[in-house]
């Protein structure tokens, strides 16, 4: 679920934007490109217009008048978004249900015998794929060609005067596809299922451009925690709401999957659409390019050249950050192909119907806040690293027990147990990548690592949902499919414990923060996406809880200031 964050988290959502603006370039490296500083915004009430536009908008989305109009603009976007994304978890389950009768269809007028039939439906495929394939196959080129595009997103933003037209665009299109999935039926499916890649591409462009305007709502970190925190409630109520409406409505009209997974799109068109609309229309401003493409490089490679640059000096100077980097790459793979493996799962495996599917991610949903503050209490107890580190082992944990427990439709009963401790997890381990990797990066460079550092999120969310396809193509029960994140989440683990040898010095692990996130860098969205994300569907991520809404800091019994994960 998860979400991004995400990137993710960085996002609307999640990772605060920071105070500080380009650093000086360490010596032996090319300058960096000059950096148009962003200022404060001036009250922008003054404008009689804006101020009748905000008395015509329902309460919930309009925040204080005496703030940037692009507040309640990105509030807008968050209802909008939420609703996209909650959509997914009923699409899925049609397009698996679809997916199985096409085979059963193919098989049908190809044999005659009802003995030949079972027998080709036991391994019957779909476009050379087991139809229990599809959402994983759509997760592998999803997360290929969104890994590849982060870069390109971010230099438009950064490099281009054309943020505000992204952004509408992207929210046009993300609209278009939405109307068009209304449409999936037994003719349409393959059509709806290629459309979630467009989508996602839609989805985190769309994604980079509100992160943007995020950073610039202010450089104040305490009025910033207090907007991020508003987003996240304005992302529970549409989410709550959506799930509720499209669950009753299923029951009332007696909708099977497909009908339910209709009523979803319809739902998340007309909502998303209004919002979309209104809050583009009438809140968001043009924005000046951040920075000019330095001298050498082009719009299409400046993204791809930062981040080969940076990684490159992590690799020689900086072997904590090297491994703490890798340990993002491998957990937040894996959280973020958790949802589309646990959705096949429960459609497939354990027969689960989309308004039970939709119950189970409300559990995840609700665990979220728990676990970011049970993860935020083991840091302040140890540190971030080793909070991460034990959430890493208790998603192994649970994990391998819903796998080795739940064999069967007879079983489906108890799902939500897991998925109330995957909320936990969830919850727990995106905002302690983010916090970890803040305390491990050396003062005054944060600017400069934070972009891969949120690219990595992403960069390996394709090769979980391969490993899934590879065994369930294979034959293999599909409970070994589900337990194959342990894979990635031992990885991770791995890779947190390098961190902490590369960190003998215990003290050297965990800089005092003076501040409440001083250290928190500029947004630089050339190669990143929020990372503090969970995937609800293949490509598409959903912001969680990287977040300190009171804007604390608090000691842990070592000394080190730490913020608040409350």
């Amino acid at each position: 679920m998860a979400t991004p964050s995400s990137s993710p988290s960085s996002s609307s959502l999640g990772r605060r934007p920071a105070r500080m603006t380009f650093e000086k370039a360490d010596e032996g490296l090319p300058p960096p490109p000059a950096v148009v500083l962003r200022e404060e915004h001036p009250n922008p009430m003054a404008d009689e217009v804006t101020l009748r536009r905000l008395s015509n908008i329902p309460r919930l989305f309009r925040y204080e008048d005496d703030k940037p109009p692009e507040a309640t603009g990105l509030a807008m976007d968050v209802f909008a978004r939420a609703t996209i994304l909650m959509s997914s978890i009923f699409l899925g389950p049609a397009l698996l249900e679809l997916a199985a009768q096409a085979v059963e269809e193919n098989c049908d007028s190809t044999y005659a015998k009802q003995e030949e039939v079972e027998c080709c439906m036991e391994d019957g495929r779909i476009y050379g794929f087991r139809p229990s394939s599809l959402l994983s196959n759509i997760a592998v080129v999803s997360g290929v060609l969104v890994s590849l595009a982060m870069p390109l997103c971010g230099a438009l933003v950064d490099h281009t005067p054309h943020r505000w037209l992204a952004g509408a665009a992207s929210a046009a299109g993300l609209v278009v596809v939405m109307a068009t999935e209304t449409m999936v039926s037994s003719k349409t499916w393959f059509a709806v299922a290629c459309l979630q890649v467009i989508k996602s591409l839609f989805y985190n462009g769309h994604l980079t451009v509100t992160l943007s305007y995020t950073s610039d709502l202010t450089t104040d970190a305490a009025q910033q925690t207090a907007y991020n925190t508003y987003f996240v409630v304005v992302l529970y109520i549409a989410t709550l709401l959506f799930l509720v409406w499209v669950t009753v409505m299923s029951y009332v009209l007696n909708q099977d999957d497909v009908g339910t997974a209709r009523i979803s799109q319809v739902t998340t068109t007309c909502t998303s659409g209004t919002v979309f609309y209104f809050g583009w229309k009438w809140f968001f401003r043009q924005r000046e390019a951040l920075s000019v493409v330095p001298e050498g490089m082009t719009l299409l490679s400046v993204g791809f050249r930062k981040v080969g640059r940076t990684f490159a000096r992590i690799v020689r100077e900086l072997p904590a950050l090297k491994w703490m980097i890798f340990a993002v790459m491998f957990g937040e793979a894996a959280t973020g192909t958790l949802i589309t493996v646990a959705t096949t799962y429960m459609k497939q495996f354990l027969q689960m119907d989309s308004s039970e599917i939709g119950l189970t991610f409300l559990a995840v949903l609700i665990m979220g806040g728990p676990g970011s503050r049970l993860g935020g209490w083991i840091a302040l107890k140890f540190n971030p690293i080793i909070s991460a580190a034990i959430c890493n082992i208790v998603f192994i944990l649970v994990t391998t027990l819903a796998a080795l427990t739940l064999n069967g439709p007879d079983k489906k009963a108890y799902m939500p147990i897991p998925g109330l401790i995957w909320g936990l997890c969830l919850g727990w381990l995106l905002p302690m990548h983010s916090t970890a990797f803040i305390t491990i990066v050396p003062r005054g460079q944060e600017a400069e690592m934070m972009g891969l550092y949120i690219l990595a999120g992403q960069s390996l969310s394709w090769l979980p949902p391969m490993v899934f396809t590879a065994l369930n193509e294979a034959g293999v029960d599909m409970a070994v499919g589900l337990a194959s994140l342990d894979i990635f989440f031992f990885c991770a683990t791995l890779c947190l414990i390098m961190v902490l040898v590369a960190n003998k010095n215990r003290k050297s692990l965990v800089d005092p923060i003076e501040t409440a996130y001083e250290r928190q860098p500029t947004y630089d969205s050339t190669a990143t996406l929020p990372s503090t994300t969970s995937s609800l569907e293949p490509g598409v991520v959903v912001e969680m809880h990287d977040m300190e809404p009171q804007g604390m800091q608090h000691r842990n019994r070592n000394g080190y200031s730490l913020p608040s994960m409350t």
